[in-house]
């Protein structure tokens, strides 16, 4: 059992990580949504005006979920990042 605790502890530990690593990406590009970011329940949650989503890993992708609507996979991070630009600019 030990080792169970373990390996789900360095999991959590690394999805954060990857997360941490997501928020400071997203913090570069989009400057205005760094101060509307956190990871919350192991996830990157923005709450913003101009984009309201969280991100997520799961199976190995990202998860991306805008405005509580059905949430979409992406192998890549790029895709991520579109999205979070087509729902910036639909706000603006």
């Amino acid at each position: 059992m030990i080792f169970l605790e373990k390996l789900r502890e360095h999991y959590v530990c690394t999805k954060i990580a990857i997360l941490e690593a997501v928020s400071n990406k997203i913090a570069e590009q989009y400057p205005i949504l760094k101060d509307d970011m956190e990871i919350k329940r192991n996830r990157l949650e923005i709450n913003n005006d101009l984009c309201n989503c969280y991100i997520d890993l799961e199976d190995g992708v990202f998860k991306i979920c805008i405005d509580e609507k059905t949430p979409y996979c992406y192998e890549d991070f790029e895709s991520v990042l579109t999205d979070i630009e087509d729902e910036i600019a639909n706000n603006e």
